[in-house]
């Protein structure tokens, strides 16, 4: 039999190192392999993307930005002489057209036509309506206060006065005899009485 006083000893090495490496070929293992395996074919991709896609469409557009070059020196006046005396004056005139042939007469229609029936026909049914809430709310209010009267009149009538009585006849004097003992117990203990 072994000594109790004796210091107990370190478990067994194959104890600890065992489990850590079924651990490590069961776990780690498989997943350190598939990480690397994605950063792979990550990469593989981006070499892909960046030399079959993004590298020759930036290599044409650069192309043809120097091939267009000239040919925007060359239509930079023709352009600007353009856009100044058609586009503008032609922007003012459509300008100019919509406001008076759209918005006056759809303006006009609003003021002559919507506006009254509003006024004449919309505005009458909303206070209808304003009218008929109120009356529910009215009809409500009454039949809370009929339902909530028999209540009101018991807590009145009866719990309202037990429970002053209880509060005279029972909680007043336990509270006056406690006060009165704790003072009593104050004053036999040395401490001064409130």
């Amino acid at each position: 039999m072994t000594d109790p006083s004796a210091p107990p000893e370190p478990p067994a090495p194959w104890l600890v190192r065992w489990p850590a490496r079924v651990v490590a070929v069961l776990v780690v293992l498989p997943a350190r392999a598939l990480w690397d395996g994605f950063g792979a074919a990550a990469g593989l991709v981006e070499r892909f993307w960046d030399g079959v896609v993004t590298r020759p469409w930036l290599a044409f557009w650069r192309f043809v930005g120097r091939l267009l070059r000239p040919l925007g020196r060359l239509l930079r006046a023709p352009l600007h002489w353009f856009v100044r005396y058609v586009v503008r004056p032609a922007g003012r005139v459509l300008d100019r057209l919509w406001q008076h042939l759209v918005l006056t007469p759809t303006l006009w229609l609003w003021r002559v036509l919507v506006a009254p029936f509003g006024r004449g026909i919309l505005a009458p049914i909303g206070r209808a309506l304003r009218w008929a809430w109120e009356l529910a709310g009215g009809a409500l209010r009454a039949l809370g206060g009929a339902l909530t009267a028999p209540f009101r009149w018991a807590h009145r009538t009866l719990v309202a006065p037990a429970l002053r009585w209880a509060r005279r006849a029972v909680v007043a004097p336990v509270r006056r005899a406690l006060r009165e003992v704790r003072e009593q117990v104050r004053r036999a203990l040395g401490g001064s009485a409130r």
